[in-house]
């Protein structure tokens, strides 16, 4: 799936029991101190807080301290226990290439690692074999072309940095040794960079296998 800048990624964490149907994850229980991040309103869709106070067991809601993003002071706010995602400050500004390695995995926790790797020109990211691509808006040198083709051929998906090329070449190899037929969906919004996408693949494609009779 392809995610523009700016788009929000809303993951539901669901459990599925046999013969039960599908049931919600219980919620994560906070305690006082807690990082975390909460739905906001404004341009960014979700503000990094700690919890200040968790009211009665079983409340519904949270009293969450709001860190400010200036020099202002701090605000809080009454938030619905519902609305919470658990943080982790990583405090070494790494980012993670797989989604799924990430410490909590919920919305807000994806969405701030895609930006961060957005700001470092670090464009794709995994969640497990599916690959997300956030368009730069740019040209980025050395990202693409037959060097890195190269680099790419034969490589299982995790063994280098999350590319298309590793999803073409995965395709592909999986046509070779399963006789089978592959498929890829390559969804987003408008300007997302879909057809973008379905060019670096078929230009993949056509420089490591156009000339082998496939």
């Amino acid at each position: 799936g392809l995610f523009p800048v700016g788009g929000c990624l809303a993951v539901q964490r669901r459990l599925w029991t046999p013969g039960r149907g599908v049931r919600l994850a219980p919620m994560p229980q906070f305690a006082q101190g807690d990082l975390v991040f909460v739905p906001c309103a404004g341009e960014e869709p979700f503000l990094a807080g700690r919890i200040a106070e968790t009211l009665l067991r079983g409340a519904e809601e949270l009293e969450v301290e709001v860190e400010s993003s200036g020099n202002g002071p701090s605000e809080i706010h009454r938030v619905r226990h519902s609305d919470v995602r658990p943080r982790f400050d990583r405090q070494d500004g790494k980012t993670s290439e797989d989604n799924t390695s990430l410490v909590h995995m919920n919305d807000a926790t994806l969405l701030e690692n895609l930006r961060y790797r957005h700001a470092s020109n670090e464009i794709y990211t995994y969640t497990a074999s599916v690959l997300l691509a956030m368009n730069p808006y740019k040209d980025i040198h050395g990202l693409y072309g037959q060097e890195q083709c190269a680099r790419y051929r034969g490589k299982h998906i995790g063994a280098l940095h999350p590319h298309p090329y590793a999803i073409a070449d995965t395709a592909y190899r999986a046509l070779s040794r399963d006789k089978r037929n592959q498929g890829m969906l390559i969804s987003g919004e408008s300007g997302a960079g879909k057809t973008e996408t379905a060019k670096i693949i078929l230009a993949y494609l056509q420089a490591n296998v156009g000339g082998s009779g496939a």
